[in-house]
């Protein structure tokens, strides 16, 4: 959304860097003729956003005088709108090219190339074509914001508030300086910050879409529900087409358990975005929730035809067969989502309660001891893996295990420890063991959303 003033800077119409003789000429132009025809007629088609007609028009313009300087910065100007970057570039290379000896286009025309780059996701090459523009104009706000948002992208949020906070000591009003060090601030966890700069950004531009977003998903985090829901509707009024205020209704009301709310904005969410993997994973999730199986399975593989990898619902599923006690069914989905996310810690654990419930004991090990690997505190994991070693007549390592519970979770320790033995534990050493058979199945992680 509106990240940053992303439009290509322009000359006013009294402004020109051009030392074109007609330059001061007004006179409407019935029939173009000359290369200053043929640019005040593309002018006049930019003012009425007729972008296409306006490129076309400066384009006749340099083919009959190639070196008019104000026809080639209008053209990129224009192609940008066009969103014909490749072009864009070309033209304000030529403009600098041609700016020889002044710097009216240059720091713009540099600044135009990095926005080009930047829009084609090249963020290396944006980079220095932005602090080229910023070289010859030190105070280019537009310019600063860009450069501390290519450090954003690359998480490197020290040096994006470098330069956002240069863009705030220049213009302490730039919206998008505020609201792009509020993003860096959120990312990490630092959300009393993060929430005062947003608040700043709407101070600036009440309508600001995201600042009130954002605003609303760090109260959502909060789970301070009431502010959150005024914030993200205020966001949601601003632009009906914007998904993530939607979405983020959605769950604010799942949280919530209102279900019947929650699905009214997880299914407009997919309205306005048919491709919206996981508002459909919400719709099972709410559909899971009451335990109505087969809706929430045919949410779960819409997901899955949105994004085949989508672990979530891959995840979602073997949870609800394990639920049903198809454990052959709930192994195919949990081993499926591993491939998209092979450290995927209650994917494991899960995975290893039903191969424990098929009797396939070395399996189960080896998914208890991966999420015991992956969260050395899960002690679900670590109760299950105790238990096997049991079963499978390995008591030196079963006993090590109930000795690593102790430190871990003493509780789980001690129904470990009874469940092979019969027997209380104590704080003193732990006896031998003889065998018993299979304990009964705990719970399994929760949903993934």
């Amino acid at each position: 959304m509106d990240e940053f003033s992303g439009n290509p800077w322009r000359a006013n119409p009294d402004q020109s860097g051009s030392s074109d003789p007609f330059k001061n000429n007004t006179k409407e132009i019935a029939e173009p003729k000359t290369a200053k025809s043929y640019f005040d007629l593309a002018k006049k088609a930019e003012e009425n956003r007729r972008f296409q007609e306006a490129a076309d028009l400066a384009r006749k313009a340099v083919e009959l005088d190639p070196a008019f300087l104000d026809a080639w910065f209008t053209m990129g100007c224009n192609l940008i709108d066009l969103k014909q970057y490749d072009e864009g570039i070309r033209a304000f290379l030529k403009t600098i090219e041609l700016e020889k000896d002044a710097d009216f286009y240059k720091p713009h025309s540099y600044y135009n190339i990095g926005l080009c780059y930047y829009n084609l996701y090249k963020y290396d090459e944006a980079l220095p074509y932005f602090e080229s523009s910023v070289q010859i104009k030190p105070d280019y706000v537009p310019a600063l914001n860009y450069i501390g948002l290519i450090y954003y992208v690359k998480k490197d949020y020290a040096g994006a508030m470098s330069y956002l906070n240069k863009c705030i000591q220049y213009d302490p009003q730039y919206v998008y300086a505020h609201y792009n060090l509020g993003r860096c601030y959120y990312y990490q966890y630092e959300d009393d910050k993060a929430l005062e700069s947003f608040t700043k950004a709407q101070q600036s531009k009440p309508d600001h879409v995201d600042s009130n977003y954002y605003a609303g998903l760090i109260y959502l985090n909060k789970k301070l529900y009431p502010t959150a829901l005024g914030y993200l509707e205020k966001a949601h009024s601003l632009d009906p087409q914007y998904t993530p205020p939607v979405y983020n209704l959605g769950i604010l009301y799942y949280e919530q358990k209102q279900y019947a709310k929650a699905m009214e904005y997880f299914q407009k969410t997919m309205s306005v975005d048919p491709k919206h993997a996981d508002a459909a994973n919400y719709i099972g999730l709410v559909y899971h929730d009451q335990k109505m199986w087969t809706q929430a399975v045919e949410a779960y593989q819409r997901t899955l035809a949105i994004d085949p990898e989508y672990k979530y619902a891959l995840y979602n599923l073997g949870l609800i067969y394990y639920e049903q006690k198809d454990y052959q069914a709930a192994v195919k989905f949990y081993e499926q989502c591993l491939q998209s996310d092979p450290e995927y810690v209650s994917c494991h654990y899960n995975l290893g309660l039903a191969y424990h419930w098929l009797d396939q004991r070395q399996a189960a090990l080896n998914h208890f001891e991966e999420a015991c690997r992956l969260k050395k505190n899960h002690f679900n994991a670590h109760y299950y893996r105790g238990l096997l070693y049991n079963i499978m007549g390995f008591h030196d390592k079963t006993m090590q295990v109930v000795a690593e519970l102790k430190t871990l979770d003493y509780p789980t320790a001690k129904d470990l420890y009874k469940e092979i033995t019969g027997k209380e534990l104590t704080d003193g050493d732990v006896p031998p063991v003889t065998p018993l058979q299979k304990g009964t199945s705990g719970p399994p992680s929760q949903r993934g959303h």
